[in-house]
């Protein structure tokens, strides 16, 4: 029995950690209080995209091929040799008034300091599935644990799909009096994973929240939620604009194009930096920026300086791993961009960037 229950008892608390990572849906009352957004059809129940963005005319001319899946079965390999990581001082990191500056954590998870106040974006340090045993591990570990953070002001998420919204990160940080600020519905989730209800500040595109002096403003994106299946719709997602009164910075989270970043770049625009989706794409999802898209989107976000998220940790779609950010590297240079290419941990002050090496490629294998 001790041998039998050594391999149960580890099992179902996998299994139960699992079911508690599903989150909660909106209650029917919450739900009700949608319908007052521009962004919500209260006759289906689901959270909608602006207008259908754009089709370029491969996609047109493959849309049944696509549709049916072609050419999306497979992911790219991950890289066969450690990236290389910086291990940051992070008590420097936070101290004082300290401008702009980033730490890339790996995917779409970035830590923030503006001006005087630290901020988690997208924070993933596990896998990204609710099963540890289960899909999509990550080839690169984060360079720092939660419990090596210092404090952390705010937690901003952009929706709920798995590799942005981690249920052990936020059952870390609901024991602090860390902020969470996210998209329509995503509160019922936090709720359950027993974050306080005046530590959840929740917004609509468009709609604003000034804390500490940081005005979060979310924006849309064009993409879809869901933790039980894709495409399920009840929670929003959303991009997110971040100012203070001496920086701006713009969070794409997950997004294929549209008509929302000339929007959001007028309304907002300029941007000190831009941190785009740069990675985990196929010509057959709409869902998420192809690269041909990422130098007309920085344009009209009205920005030079770019810095690439949603690469560099998990396998997701039919492209090696390196994919993203040699063909980024490329049309940085083509289109007169300034790319930035920190190794994850690196700090980098996004007033004064330096100059980054290709440290993606390995040197030891000749790739």
């Amino acid at each position: 029995m001790l041998c039998l229950s050594g391999i149960v008892v580890p099992a179902l608390l996998l299994v139960l950690s699992g079911c508690a990572s599903l989150g909660k849906k909106p209650s029917p009352a919450m739900r009700a209080s949608f319908a007052g957004s521009p962004h919500y059809d209260a006759t289906r129940g689901i959270f909608v995209n602006l207008p259908e963005p754009v089709l370029d005319s491969f996609w047109i001319a493959n849309r049944t091929r696509f549709r049916a899946g072609v050419n999306v079965s497979y992911n790219g390999p991950p890289p066969g040799f450690a990236l290389p990581v910086v291990k940051p001082d992070l008590a420097a990191f936070t101290a004082g008034d300290s401008g702009l500056k980033a730490i890339w954590i790996g995917h779409s998870s970035l830590l923030l300091r503006v001006d005087s106040a630290t901020i988690l974006l997208d924070p993933v340090f596990g896998r990204a599935s609710p099963l540890a045993f289960y899909a999509y591990p990550r080839f690169q570990p984060p360079p720092f644990t939660r419990a090596e953070m210092p404090p952390v002001d705010f937690i901003v998420i952009s929706h709920e799909h798995y590799d942005h919204l981690e249920y052990a990160t936020v059952k870390h940080f609901a024991k602090t009096n860390t902020t969470f600020v996210v998209p329509l519905g995503l509160d019922a989730h936090l709720r359950h994973w027993g974050v306080k209800p005046e530590n959840i500040v929740v917004r609509d595109w468009w709609e604003s929240a000034t804390l500490k002096g940081v005005t979060f403003t979310a924006t849309p994106a064009f993409h879809s939620s869901g933790r039980r299946r894709r495409d399920e719709n009840l929670t929003q997602w959303a991009s997110w604009v971040i100012r203070s009164p001496r920086h701006a910075v713009y969070f794409s989270g997950d997004t294929g194009y549209g008509s929302h970043f000339r929007m959001i770049g007028d309304r907002f625009g300029p941007f000190d930096v831009v941190f785009l989706e740069t990675g985990q794409y196929s010509r057959a999802w709409r869902s998420h920026l192809q690269p041909h898209h990422w130098p007309a989107v920085m344009k009209e976000l009205k920005s030079e300086n770019w810095l690439p998220i949603h690469w560099g940790v998990f396998s997701f779609a039919p492209h090696d791993w390196d994919e993203p950010i040699r063909a980024a590297d490329s049309l940085a240079r083509e289109h007169g961009l300034n790319l930035l290419t920190p190794r994850i941990g690196e700090a980098v002050d996004l007033e004064n960037p330096p100059a980054f090496t290709s440290w993606w490629i390995n040197e030891e294998s000749g790739d």
